[in-house]
């Protein structure tokens, strides 16, 4: 069963859950606290500490001229770092969209950890035509629940539901894995909080890069 959850224009419809009561990333301390044997007494199911949800509708807004758009290809399957690709806001594609600060979780042949934590834009919002599921950790740690999404020890119980040729994994079936917490609540807010200012920084490096290169390409242009 699902509702919508009432955030400013229902960025995503929320799951009702059955209880209802790099560096960084690659380092050793995180490899060995995200082993598969980490998970046991202190582990949780993922719908008791986070909100799970599909991706509303997008609806095409005239005073737009470009939307910020995400995909699969635009993931960073090593880092698990979203990029963001600015597209004509008159697009065709039929889009959904998804609120940044948010962790978006690739429906579609789960196993490949098309999983990343969405880039804060002006609009506050992200649009995309690829399969998502959004997730939101009640305490706000996305960027340490993102990172833990992505472990062999969450990947390894992710089962597709539906779809033979490009199979699916359902809300519902997510929401039961569990995933393993090793930590006190001042340890995962450190590790959120370096993981978060570790993205930024490679995020705005990305996107100084992207506008170097356009600042080439416009004064090759005008030597032509």
């Amino acid at each position: 069963m699902i509702k919508n959850n009432g955030t400013d224009g229902a960025f995503f419809i929320k799951l009702i859950r059955k209880d209802e009561h790099h560096s960084f990333l690659a380092s050793p301390q995180m490899v060995r606290l995200l082993a598969p044997e980490s998970r046991g007494t202190n582990s949780f199911r993922l719908s008791s500490i986070a909100s799970l949800g599909y991706p509303a509708r997008w609806r095409k807004h005239d005073h737009l001229q470009e939307i910020d758009f995400i995909s699969y290809d635009l993931v960073d399957k090593h880092l698990g770092i979203l990029s963001i690709e600015r597209i004509p806001s008159q697009t065709r594609l039929p889009l959904t969209m998804l609120p940044t600060g948010s962790i978006a979780f690739g429906r579609i042949r789960p196993y490949l950890a098309n999983i990343g934590v969405i880039p804060e834009t002006k609009s506050g919002f992200v649009v995309t035509n690829s399969e998502w599921i959004v997730i939101q950790h009640k305490k706000g740690l996305n960027h340490l629940l993102c990172s833990l999404l992505r472990a062999d020890a969450c990947l390894s119980q992710l089962h597709a539901t539906s779809g033979q040729t490009r199979p699916r994994i359902s809300i519902e079936s997510l929401a039961e894995i569990q995933i393993p917490w090793p930590f006190d609540d001042h340890k995962a807010k450190a590790l959120d909080s370096e993981l978060k200012e570790a993205t930024t920084l490679r995020t705005d490096a990305d996107a100084r890069i992207e506008r170097i290169n356009r600042e080439i390409l416009a004064i090759l242009g005008k030597g032509k």
